[in-house]
């Protein structure tokens, strides 16, 4: 770090750490020592800078705030206002939860004291009862009496980073010193302690069995899915402090000279969409988790990810919950499968251009061993398999449900707008219709010579018609609509059984068959297109080859998107009986039926 920067960050704690006295800041930011800085940035979006001296991290950087790490709090432990709590609560505090007011000590008067100094959005750490060593630090979510009230219920602190945390873990890995309260504690206030995980639940110890015991109240915002305490994130999702190996390192950036604090309206405006990340982001890993410990080992591969995550991941999402990755702080399915390629539970591998395949499952990676699926999870899951399979040998394909739509664009806005319909909203052509309809009756623009025809008003005139057609007055209904629907872009709708409906903008491209002639006048039958109507490549392959005794082979595609089934020969009839019969995919899905070979003649 250079002199400037240096200079600017020793500017900043003093200016910002208001406990600190020039001495201090002497020792911890020596200009001797060399002092480096890390910027990271979490799957959430949110940028960490992370100051090192020597082998531990002593500062970080959050939300325009700079905040001491556990390292710099043994060497200045009243560099902070304290909040104590119960040396139980430091278990749940591990598992990813944030401290609740019920779990806060009041023993004593000078805790009291200083409970009521404490601001709303103050940073604070947080200590043992009976030992003053702070063990992590946080912001305060209330104000200084609501910390103090005996009766208060909620949040009490977010907490940012506490000790045997991943962030602690890039340091020397140091025991926290032992600095004994010299107060009269003794008291007989009760020593039941509140935590809240990463929803904003609160609940005790004895209300996590309870809650085990009704997995059908997910609604509850329950963000548990590792039994035992592991990387766990907290309520505002900071990965840089409880699951560090879901970082991506960058090249840090210069230092800021001016430093903002964070406003409490700020913190309630993104209050609630944090809350609903988070909510998804617990379903996804619940969901991901289950279908991995359930089918682990019965799941094929290599498995295309996108059919993985339809098939095993959305499956087990049960009724009456949502799960909707693009709500997620991951955005993308790509993105979160990297997340857990990371920490290693699964090995994602780029088969082509844009085609990622999951070719490798570790069944014994900590996380599914410690991992405890929610009954309600699971059983959905099995639900589906059941299904899927029939309850038998035999396997029953369940064709998705396929809905072709159209979405609305600038040019027909103003005719959708009306009906409650934005730019980029997908609409079906019976709906398309029903616009139109009610417009041209609520106008009494119907011809009332010939019904079959609709007078042109300025707007519709502007819509449906094209250059050189400014004498046309008149047009037909299906003309009208066809008219319409050609100032659309296309789009179609997938849903598959027991799960939420996916909405594809673009065309539906058909499942595709083509013949192609190789050398030594052989042929082979390519297959293209499966996955968008749930087919399993590799599923289909193995019946073709059980079949008809045909070689046959999976890979990405060379000229199309997505993967090819080679069929060695010209087996496009057998192919389409296949997918006629048991897939049930209609005919207009399928391209390429005329190229079955001619029956010989008897």
């Amino acid at each position: 770090m250079d002199f400037s920067t240096w200079k600017k960050l020793r500017s900043v704690v003093e200016n910002k750490l208001l406990r600190i006295t020039p001495e201090d800041a002497d020792i911890l930011i020596p200009k001797k020592e060399e002092i480096t800085k890390m910027k990271v940035m979490t799957h959430s979006g949110n940028h960490v800078m992370i100051y090192f001296c020597g082998a531990n991290p002593i500062l970080f950087e959050l939300e325009n705030r700079i905040i001491p790490t556990v390292y710099t709090l043994w060497k200045f432990p009243n560099l902070l206002s304290t909040v104590t709590t119960w040396t139980p609560v430091f278990e749940k505090l591990m598992g990813g939860a944030d401290l609740m007011l019920p779990g806060i000590v009041r023993r004593t008067s000078e805790c009291l004291s200083t409970l009521r100094s404490l601001k709303e959005s103050d940073i604070c750490a947080v200590t043992l009862y009976g030992n003053k060593t702070p063990i992590a630090v946080g912001t305060c979510v209330v104000s200084g009496d609501e910390l103090a009230s005996v009766d208060a219920k909620g949040k009490a602190v977010r907490i940012y980073h506490l000790y045997a945390d991943l962030l602690w873990s890039h340091g020397d890995r140091s025991e926290p010193p032992f600095l004994e309260e010299t107060e009269d504690t003794a008291d007989s206030q009760n020593d039941e302690f509140y935590a809240c995980d990463t929803n904003h639940d609160e609940m005790s110890s004895n209300n996590v069995a309870d809650r085990d015991n009704c997995p059908e109240q997910y609604e509850t915002k329950k963000c548990e899915y590792h039994e035992k305490p592991q990387t766990l994130t907290n309520s505002q999702g900071f990965e840089m402090v409880k699951g560090f190996e879901d970082l991506t390192i960058q090249e840090g950036d210069p230092m800021c000279e001016n430093l903002p604090e964070n406003t409490n309206v700020e913190e309630q405006q993104n209050a609630s969409n944090n809350s609903l990340t988070e909510e998804i982001d617990c379903l996804l890993k619940e969901c991901f988790f289950t279908a991995l410990k359930i089918l682990g080992k019965k799941i094929k591969l290599p498995i295309l990810t996108s059919i993985f995550y339809r098939t095993h991941v959305l499956a087990a999402c049960p009724p009456g919950c949502q799960l909707d990755i693009k709500k997620s702080s991951f955005k993308k399915l790509s993105t979160f499968l990297k997340e857990m390629e990371k920490i290693g539970v699964i090995v994602v591998k780029e088969m082509s251009k844009g085609v990622e395949n999951i070719v490798s499952i570790n069944i014994e990676h900590r996380e599914l061993i410690y991992f405890k699926p929610n009954p309600a999870f699971e059983m959905q899951l099995k639900n589906f398999q059941c299904g899927a399979m029939g309850c038998s040998n035999k396997v029953v394909n369940h064709l998705p449900s396929i809905r072709e739509l159209h979405t609305v664009t600038v040019a027909v806005l103003p005719l959708f707008k009306p009906q409650n319909y934005s730019k980029g909203a997908a609409v079906a052509a019976s709906d398309i219709r029903k616009v139109l309809t009610n417009y041209v009756k609520s106008n009494n623009l119907q011809d009332s010579e010939n019904q079959r025809n609709v007078i042109l008003d300025p707007l519709l005139a502007d819509v449906a018609l094209k250059k050189g057609e400014g004498n046309v007055t008149l047009l037909s209904w299906e003309d009208l609509i066809c008219r319409c629907i050609s100032k659309m872009r296309p789009a179609y709708e997938v849903v598959f059984p027991g799960q939420q409906p996916v909405l594809y903008k673009g065309e539906l491209q058909p499942i595709e068959i083509v013949v192609v002639q190789r050398s030594g006048n052989k042929k082979v039958t390519l297959l293209y297109n499966l996955e968008t109507f749930g087919i399993d490549p590799t599923k289909l392959a193995h019946q073709i080859q059980v079949g008809i005794a045909a070689s046959t082979s999976v890979g990405p595609s060379v000229t199309k998107k997505g993967t090819q089934v080679l069929v060695q020969g010209n087996q496009v009839r057998y192919v389409a009986k296949l997918l006629l019969d048991e897939y049930k995919v209609p005919r207009k899905y399928i391209k390429g039926l005329d190229s079955a070979p001619k029956e010989k003649k008897k």
